[in-house]
């Protein structure tokens, strides 16, 4: 009745809350999707300044880490955050088609603009300012490129480590951690591909690759164009590393010789490796690893797989996804994917074991433009660096492993493997620091993202610890 007393066991301030199992089940499973939903497609070390505080310098271990994802974000780890001392994400900055300016955004959807390619140039100081360095971040998107100035993200990635940044807004993250939304950060100059009528047919740019000795900007394009050759000192485009006749494939990698004599690798989904003169934006050699696996690569003899036998290579296309340049600079190692014929999908694996499609590993000679030592694998390669702080080729795919091979004769196979969070990798960063006392030994760094919202950190070939994108 309503003049009977009510009647309280228990404090409601001391009353303890508890999910039901279902609910805490349903609260596991979104947050499961809210991580999967995302994928990394790129990571970069950020370059970190000298002492003096006025250089950027290879010897100092980098301070932030960057990713990009497919949701147009770009989030920055501070690796050297005190609380966890395993990093933490400390602020993120959406790229939209807005950022292009209005003739440009007409052709892009504003709302979802996927990052497939981020990393660091060091442009050529001005003459009224030769002491300053110009360190731009390259964004490669869907219609061309975006150039930021490090600088300014930097000093205002610095206020807010050390919470002197009010004027940021804050988001929460799936770990309970504040992080700032860099709503007041803009690119200060765009580099467009060629126009097209059809906004969904514009050109993505997969991959990025800069000549410092000319202040060439060179962007891989699935539109059939080719390789973009961007002038950053004069912000215009050269022109097109085009496609031989006939060959409109998509590009998925592109890298520049390290000896400064203007010489450019592209690959792609044809799985020829081209050799350009950058500069005459000419032609100078194709190679069809097709051809080469097929007959015997030459210092290898027959190619050997993840099943110790002969890989069955016959009516087999390869699809280059990735390129770099090792150590001395005369190699390059080559990572990319094994596709049958339609028509015989049936017959035996590529490997000779069980299974279906898979992928392959390569060094190519780029003085005498020839294929040396090649494997293949049982998962697709996505990505392939060189880790020059253990001499070792890290490779990631379609597996939940980054696998290490010795960077002088891929034919021995791998190395060995690490586990790694992400089912499927698409990208590894390496950190160019000689040392890396910040991150409490002498090795440096390297990361890894794909599908999901985790990156592992690796030192010396093994995980030290996992960041979670913001």
């Amino acid at each position: 009745c309503i003049d009977c007393p009510l009647r309280v066991t228990m404090p409601p301030q001391t009353m303890p809350f508890h999910h039901t199992p279902i609910e805490e089940r349903f609260r596991t499973v979104a947050a499961d999707r809210r991580r999967r939903a995302v994928s990394i497609f790129g990571l970069a070390f950020a370059p970190s300044f000298t002492s003096s505080g006025n250089s950027y310098s290879s010897s100092t271990s980098s301070r932030y880490l960057l990713g990009c994802s497919s949701t147009g974000r770009i989030c920055f780890w501070d690796l050297t955050d005190g609380d966890s001392g395993r990093g933490r994400a400390l602020a993120v900055l959406d790229v939209t088609a807005k950022q292009w300016g209005h003739h440009h955004s007409n052709h892009l959807d504003a709302s979802v603009m996927p990052i497939y390619h981020i990393s660091f140039i060091e442009k050529k100081p001005d003459q009224q300012q030769q002491h300053q360095q110009h360190t731009l971040l390259v964004v490669a998107v869907r219609g061309g490129v975006l150039l930021y100035r490090w600088s300014d993200i930097e000093a205002k990635l610095d206020r807010i480590a050390e919470g002197k940044d009010d004027a940021c807004l804050t988001t929460t993250t799936k770990v309970q951690q504040s992080t700032c939304i860099l709503g007041d950060v803009h690119p200060i100059t765009t580099l467009p591909v060629h126009p097209n009528p059809n906004p969904r047919a514009l050109g993505r740019i997969q991959c990025t690759s800069f000549d410092a000795s000319n202040d060439i900007l060179y962007g891989a394009a699935d539109d059939g164009f080719g390789t973009y050759v961007w002038d950053i000192e004069r912000e215009e485009l050269l022109g097109t590393l085009g496609r031989r006749s006939g060959v409109t494939n998509s590009l998925h990698s592109v890298v520049c010789s390290i000896d400064g004599g203007g010489k450019v690798i592209t690959g792609g989904d044809g799985g020829q490796i081209d050799v350009w003169d950058g500069r005459q934006l000419s032609l100078i050699e194709s190679v069809d690893c097709s051809s080469c696996f097929r007959d015997g690569v030459a210092a290898a003899g027959t190619v050997l797989s993840d099943s110790g036998k002969v890989a069955n290579l016959d009516k087999v296309s390869l699809s280059i996804s990735s390129m770099d340049m090792t150590g001395s600079g005369d190699w390059a190692a080559i990572g990319g994917q094994c596709m049958r014929h339609p028509s015989t999908r049936r017959e035996s694996s590529i490997t000779g074991g069980g299974g279906g499609e898979g992928g392959f590993v390569s060094l190519f000679h780029l003085p005498s433009r020839t294929l040396s030592s090649a494997y293949v694998t049982c998962e697709s390669i996505h990505d392939i660096k060189y880790v020059d702080s253990f001499q070792k080729i890290a490779t990631v795919g379609n597996e939940g492993v980054v696998s290490y091979w010795n960077s002088s004769d891929l034919s021995t196979g791998r190395g060995c493997r690490a586990w790694i969070s992400t089912p499927n990798a698409h990208c590894i960063a390496v950190d160019g620091a000689e040392s890396s006392s910040a991150h409490g030994n002498g090795d440096s760094l390297f990361a890894v993202g794909g599908t999901g919202s985790m990156v592992d950190c690796f030192s010396n070939g093994s995980k030290v610890h996992s960041l979670d994108f913001a």
